[in-house]
C-alpha cells in the first residue's frame, strides 16, 4: 500500500489512478488524474448498497403516510417530527446536490481536505 497512483475513497476502498489527464470533455480539471475502482465487483457492491440505502430511506416514510390516509387520522404523528425531517432531508439533499455538481465547491472541498475524492455519489 502507499504506492504512487493509488488512493482510498471515503469508504476506504482502494482506488487506482487512471493516469490520463483531463481533456475538459468529462468535467475533469486539466492535468488531473481520474480515479478508477481497482475491482469492478467492489464498485458494483458500492453502487448496489448506495441505491438500496437510497430506496429504503425514501420508502421508509410511506407506511406512515398510508396509515394516516387510510384512517384519516394523524394521532401519534408529531408535527415537529414532520417539520424537522423536512428540514433535515432538504438540507442533506442540498448539500449532496451542490457537492456532486458544483465544480467550485468540489475545488474548495479538495483544497480544504487535501483529497481528490469527493464523498458523494449519484445515489
Amino acid at each position: 500500500s502507499g504506492e504512487e497512483g493509488e488512493g482510498y475513497d471515503a469508504s476506504g476502498l482502494l482506488l487506482a489512478e487512471d493516469g490520463a489527464s483531463g481533456n475538459g470533455d468529462s468535467g475533469e480539471r486539466e492535468g488531473e488524474k481520474k480515479k478508477k475502482w481497482s475491482s469492478p465487483f467492489m464498485h458494483f457492491v458500492y453502487e448496489a448498497c448506495g441505491w438500496t440505502a437510497f430506496f429504503a430511506w425514501s420508502f421508509s416514510f410511506y407506511p406512515q403516510i398510508w396509515e394516516n390516509w387510510k384512517t384519516w387520522n394523524v394521532e401519534g404523528l408529531s408535527f415537529d417530527f414532520v417539520s424537522f425531517n423536512f428540514i433535515k432531508h432538504s438540507s442533506y439533499g442540498t448539500y449532496n446536490v451542490v457537492l456532486y455538481y458544483s465544480k467550485a465547491v468540489q475545488a474548495q472541498y479538495e483544497k480544504h481536505f487535501h483529497s481528490t475524492t469527493i464523498p458523494v455519489a449519484l445515489n
